[in-house]
This record gives C-alpha cells, sequence and structure tokens, in this order.
C-alpha cells in the first residue's frame, strides 16, 4: 500500500517501479479519485491510494505549507 499527502508522487514512484505508466498522474492534487490496484507481475500488487490528510491543522502555517507545496487547494 502507497499512502501519503495528496501531490506527494505516490502514483508516480508506483510508475517508476513498473517501468510504465500504470497510474494516473498530474500536477495537482486530486488525480488519484479512489484507490486502486496495480499488478507488477505475476506475484506483487500496490495498492495507490488518494492523498490523505488529517481533519484539522494544529497551527495556520501546517496549511499553508502544504498549499505552498501543492499538496492542498490554496484557495479559501
Amino acid at each position: 500500500m502507497i499512502v501519503g499527502i495528496p501531490n506527494a508522487g505516490k502514483s508516480t514512484f508506483i510508475n517508476s517501479y513498473a517501468g510504465k505508466a500504470s497510474a494516473k498522474t498530474g500536477n495537482k492534487p486530486g488525480v488519484t479519485k479512489g484507490v486502486q490496484w496495480i499488478r507488477f507481475g505475476n506475484d506483487i500488487d500496490l495498492l495507490d491510494t488518494p492523498g490523505v490528510l488529517w481533519p484539522k491543522f494544529e497551527d495556520k502555517r501546517t496549511g499553508i505549507n502544504l498549499a505552498l507545496i501543492g499538496s492542498i487547494n490554496d484557495n479559501i
């Protein structure tokens, strides 16, 4: 299972590992809409997941930093 914050490169990692474009990727958060299984050969399956975030940021700076790197939408 591949899990991380939105727009961190989870699907890109899977594609790199597979050596082909198995998972859809993009330059913005929200490209992976749901979980998807990617098969490698006969014995390895990876689960690609959409980005996950905690429900509330402890401080405003965390939200600002995530918006600056493109992991979350930067408009309110």
